[in-house]
């Protein structure tokens, strides 16, 4: 059966390299699954949790924040501004980032961005404690 190549690579550090059947993630235009044999495209990413689903079926979130995705032959390379492992989220420090910013005023871009990121690292911590797999 044919495999994806799935880089994953934040600004300042490779954040996964490996095989995988399926490659799930949220665009601008809304919610893809790649699987080998795909055709090529590119799309801009939103910040939303990635799934990644290992050849031997193992479930690998990540929490992306911007940038984008290409697809091209079976490999899908995720070129993102920041990108974290649902096992190296610190849900202590989101849980405090959440409490501290509360409900932003509707002007205040800067806060919701702040909060929509935390949100997104809790749902994909949270996302690794209940499936089976890669942690």
């Amino acid at each position: 059966m044919a495999e994806l190549t799935v880089r994953l690579v934040a600004t300042d550090k490779q954040v996964y390299t490996g095989q995988a059947s399926l490659v799930v993630f949220e665009t601008v235009d809304g919610q893809m699954g790649i699987m080998p044999a795909h055709s090529p495209m590119m799309a801009i990413l939103r910040d939303a949790p990635v799934l990644i689903r290992t050849v031997d079926n193992g479930d690998l979130y990540a929490a992306v924040h911007g940038g984008f995705v290409t697809v091209d032959g079976n490999t899908v390379i995720i070129l993102a501004e920041s990108a974290e492992l649902a096992h190296d989220i610190d849900t202590d420090i989101e849980k405090r980032v959440e409490a501290e910013i509360g409900t932003p005023a509707d002007d205040d871009e800067a806060s919701k961005a702040r909060l929509k990121r935390a949100q997104v690292r809790l749902s994909v911590a949270a996302k690794s404690t209940t499936t089976t797999g890669l942690r």
